[in-house]
């Protein structure tokens, strides 16, 4: 059940053109894997470091974070939007995707609405450094609504980003890296 707060925060105009948009652009066709569409804890029990799918539109960001979380034994793929990232997990299944929320070519709603649309069991980290002004609704907490295991507001230091990613699997019964 939404409550009245959070209807009245899905229902405004900004959100409405992301639900227009998401409906006519996203590509419910895209053909699955089905030995791949939910990543399993059985994969990550054979000695396999957790996958981690990292979308992001900043290259220079993309490359920091794929840094980042490869350097603490993950193992890393990355996208430049939701196109891309639905292409990969349609492929392969990572075993949790992290995304930021605004990108141009497609953005982190469409592929929380992707994923939800598709079954895919995969816990979405979302992330976006655009805080919500008077009048504008929370994309995070839109996010959480659409899916997303857990948020995290950019700037973020390694720590924080690898003790949510380290929370979000643990959640999942997911073995330690």
């Amino acid at each position: 059940m939404v409550s009245a707060g959070l209807y009245e925060e899905l229902t405004m105009p900004g959100l409405r053109g992301i639900n227009v948009r998401i409906a006519r652009d996203m590509p419910r066709d895209t053909p699955l894997d089905s030995r791949n569409t939910v990543a399993t804890e059985e994969n990550m029990s054979t000695g396999q470091p957790p996958s981690v799918l990292i979308v992001d539109d900043d290259a220079g960001l993309r490359e920091t974070l794929r840094h980042m979380v490869a350097s603490v034994g993950y193992h890393v793929d990355c996208a430049e939007d939701a196109p891309a990232a639905i292409a990969t997990v349609a492929k392969h299944a990572p075993d949790i995707i992290i995304t930021d929320i605004y990108m141009p070519s497609g953005d982190g709603f469409e592929l929380l609405n992707w994923l939800r649309n598709h079954g895919m069991a995969i816990p979405v980290i979302a992330m976006s450094g655009s805080s919500s002004g008077a009048g504008e609704y929370d994309q995070l907490s839109v996010a959480q609504h659409l899916g997303a295991a857990a948020v995290i507001d950019k700037p973020f230091r390694q720590s924080k980003l690898v003790e949510t990613i380290d929370r979000v699997l643990a959640k999942r019964g997911a073995p330690p890296r």
